[in-house]
């Protein structure tokens, strides 16, 4: 195992023969396939769940109440689908997460 900085700097050592693999956040790999499809592949299945989110500020209200809308608003007109399509290759797109990020976590 080789340890980098940054994720650039992994698939750099990658590119030059120095690690076979690179892991980390499949939105993270798919961003670099993204930028050169050619050349990579994001190959086998998850290792763990880990729900992403939004900080904000507390005492922010107003604006958290227009990221959760927001957030809403993607999941329930099906935007959020077209949104994962674009930008993640997969034959499947999953259904959104919940609105409670517990429930990810959840056995």
């Amino acid at each position: 195992m080789v340890l980098f900085d940054t994720y650039s700097e992994a698939v750099a050592a990658m590119d030059a023969g120095r690690v076979d693999a690179v892991t980390t956040d499949d939105i993270i790999l798919y961003g670099f396939v993204r930028q050169e499809p050619d050349k990579w592949k994001v190959v086998g299945g998850r290792f763990t769940v880990e729900p992403y989110g939004v900080g904000v500020k507390k005492g922010e209200k107003e604006l958290l109440e227009v990221v959760n809308t927001v957030i809403r608003e993607l999941k329930s007109s099906g935007r959020w689908k077209e949104i994962y399509k674009k930008w993640i290759p997969s034959d499947t797109v999953p259904e959104p997460p919940p609105d409670d990020w517990r429930a990810v976590s959840q056995p």
